[in-house]
């Protein structure tokens, strides 16, 4: 290409991308989010919800990992459920759960881990997978101990990746959310059409489940919720 070509293309290219970068800037919006605007990746497929799911057995205590305590409101909070916060109330972009600190944690997605972080506060990790390497869309678990997996590994969905952090003397609690550029979406807004139903109803079960041994049939408001426990579709991370 001659030269001038080369200068007038790249002046065409700063023509229209520096105003529209400032654009995404005055959004909020910064220079991963305008990178991920031109080159998005592939949506991820959840293929689970990281944890193991099962009916309650009072002879246990138990529902798959997560621990019966009369103590906690929730063993499982809603995507998009008001909790309170250091500073406040907030509305969680995640699910998350309360379970044994001993549970496995599995990969949700195959991918790669694209983010791998120690947060000291909690003493634990953040992981974030993508199925294309790309850290535009990606599947996160919060709150890891004893990670089985590093920034770069290729994982399979199912593979355990680690423990559950801490949340009190009996029970631990992991997150799980996923993540298109700045904007969180129900879990299952993303999952395998093939088992999508399955993990609905466990979601389901779950609730019930909890209800049941709370005495109290209020506890989830499932009339609001658009997908099994989700209270709207789209969040804020």
């Amino acid at each position: 290409m001659p030269q001038a070509w080369r200068s007038l293309t790249k002046l065409a290219f700063a023509v229209f991308a520096f105003p529209f970068a400032a654009l995404l800037s005055g959004c909020g919006l910064g220079d991963g989010d305008f990178a991920c605007a031109f080159s998005p990746g592939a949506a991820p497929v959840l293929e689970n919800l990281i944890v193991d799911f099962a009916p309650y057995d009072p002879t246990t205590g138990r529902a798959g990992a997560f621990i019966f305590d009369r103590q906690e409101d929730k063993v499982f909070l809603e995507f998009n459920a008001v909790v309170g916060g250091p500073t406040g109330p907030k509305t969680l972009p995640t699910f998350e759960y309360r379970v044994d600190p001993q549970a496995n944690v599995y990969a949700p997605i195959d991918g790669t881990v694209v983010r791998f972080v120690y947060q000291p506060d909690t003493a634990d990790y953040e992981i974030g997978f993508a199925q294309n390497g790309s850290a535009c869309e990606t599947v996160s678990i919060d709150h890891v101990k004893a990670p089985t997996v590093g920034q770069g590994d290729a994982v399979s969905a199912g593979k355990v990746v680690g423990r559950p952090g801490s949340w009190s003397a009996n029970l631990g609690r992991v997150e799980l959310m996923v993540t298109i550029g700045r904007v969180a979406y129900c879990p299952f807004s993303y999952f395998d059409p093939a088992k999508k139903s399955v993990y609905e109803q466990k979601i389901k079960q779950l609730m019930a489940d909890w209800e049941t041994f709370k005495g109290d049939p209020t506890i989830y408001d499932e009339a609001a919720m658009v997908l099994p426990g989700c209270l709207g579709l789209t969040g804020t991370p």
